[in-house]
């Protein structure tokens, strides 16, 4: 059977050539929202905010990463149900361009010593408009790759957009590694500029790429009504048939995104005072657990393909709550090599095997004619009420109680309220994770693999 009712399915060629646009296109994208949370936990403090108190400067400077996330679902929202009715491969050049143009713009900026609180107001403005982007990046990135993907292969191939966020990931900690090396008056006045206004040079790049993408076969086969519904009658529709699946992704963002800005932004921001001999350990510690991640997240989405994503995503979560306390005593001791073991177990390894799940497996939830909208919205919801605003809850919680422990039992408690939703769900979750494809329709009940393992269900 194959993945596409009603049209020819893609060539070997042209499924290639949207796996590396696709990610190599998230690599260049996120490259610009990791560079944020890199700079915003080391130096946006002195350099946006230098009137503030030590404490209340790095609140104030995670505040401005927290908008960004704020923005993303708004984003998600609107472009996820425009690129229903447009296509992936549009919602796709937009972000690029949006993400680029303000992560450029950023580097422009003037300080707080030269135009006072107009410096941190203009910041936030411009992380608003790239939360906007990157509202729709991932959803639409993953979207299409599931799509376009053998049935037997959607975990391994949706897992790949997994590869480009960390590759980005990986390409700002060196840039910012780098910058991060010169003299403090260098890296204030102009040395941080430079990673962001490099961001103008990644967007005509992946702008390049990402034209001569080939649309998703399965948006394709949509009926041309269904391309025309107003936003509100695709959001109404998918609250009367898809609340439940849409909660339960809202659920699994919360023990994946909601760890990953406590350790790539809120971690590295304090290695710069544990580790004071050493201020550039976060940074280098995000490098390698982000080199590390290049192998394990195809791995991961190998596993799902083979195994199935409920069972892995468990282990996953368990594995999550028992190296919890464990990572944070290794951060506090400031020795290199425990800091990086302590992010691979985190990321590397923790974070990433449930984003390569995740991946394919939210797409396969809906079906093809709001599914975009769906993924969007509930994805970056979830990022929203976890990631966006952990790196600014840590920082408060460790200015009101002086102990950095503290992060540990809010880690946990992430795990745990995510663990609470799934068994709020059990039939739901059992339905779902049971099942490795979805039929056409929302409304329409979820399928397991047929007996012969051979057959699976098409996502259209």
């Amino acid at each position: 059977m194959s993945s596409i009712v009603g049209t020819a399915p893609l060539t070997q060629g042209q499924r290639f050539k949207n796996i590396f646009s696709g990610t190599l296109g998230t690599a260049l994208e996120f490259y610009d929202f990791a560079l944020y949370g890199l700079a915003a936990g080391t130096v946006f403090k002195q350099i946006f905010f230098p009137e503030a108190s030590p404490a209340m400067a790095i609140i104030a400077s995670l505040a401005t990463f927290s908008v960004g996330y704020v923005a993303r679902p708004l984003g998600g929202i609107i472009l996820g149900a425009v690129g229903d009715r447009v296509g992936r491969k549009h919602i796709l050049v937009w972000t690029v361009v949006v993400m680029g143009l303000s992560s450029t713009l950023i580097g422009l900026l003037p300080t707080h010593e030269q135009v006072g609180i107009l410096a941190p107001a203009l910041l936030v403005l411009l992380r608003i408009i790239q939360g906007l982007g990157a509202g729709a990046e991932l959803s639409s990135s993953s979207t299409m790759l599931v799509e376009s993907a053998q049935p037997h292969r959607r975990g391994f191939i949706g897992s790949l957009i997994g590869i480009g966020t960390n590759g980005g990931t990986l390409l700002a900690s060196l840039a910012w590694l780098a910058v991060y090396s010169l003299p403090e008056d260098d890296l204030l006045s102009w040395g941080w500029r430079l990673p962001f206004l490099a961001s103008i040079l990644i967007a005509g790049v992946g702008l390049w790429m990402r034209r001569s993408v080939q649309e998703s076969p399965t948006f394709e086969q949509i009926d041309a009504a269904d391309k025309t519904r107003a936003i509100a009658e695709t959001y109404g529709h998918l609250l009367k048939h898809s609340p439940r699946r849409m909660l339960a992704c809202i659920g699994m963002r919360w023990g994946e995104n909601g760890i990953s800005t406590v350790f790539l932004v809120f971690f590295v921001g304090q290695l710069a005072t544990i580790s004071v001999d050493n201020p550039g350990l976060g940074a280098f510690a995000v490098v390698v657990s982000a080199v590390v991640g290049l192998a394990t997240v195809p791995l991961f989405g190998w596993l799902a393909d083979r195994f199935g994503r409920k069972p892995l995503y468990l282990s996953l979560s368990v594995f999550q709550l028992i190296i919890a306390g464990p990572a944070v005593w290794m951060i506090t001791t400031g020795s290199p090599v425990f800091v990086v073991f302590a992010f691979v177990l985190a990321y590397s390894i923790g974070v990433m095997g449930m984003y390569a799940v995740q991946s394919a497996f939210m797409v396969e939830l809906f079906g093809s004619r709001s599914r975009l909208a769906a993924v969007t919205s509930s994805k970056e919801l979830g990022a929203l009420t976890s990631g966006g605003f952990a790196p600014l809850i840590c920082g408060t919680l460790i200015a009101l109680t002086g102990n950095i422990w503290i992060v540990a039992a809010y880690m946990n408690c992430s795990h745990s309220c995510r663990l609470s939703l799934q068994r709020r769900f059990p039939k739901l979750v059992a339905a779902i994770w049971s099942s490795r494809a979805t039929r056409d329709r929302p409304e329409t009940q979820l399928s397991t693999w047929s007996s012969t393992m051979k057959e699976r269900i098409p996502l259209r």
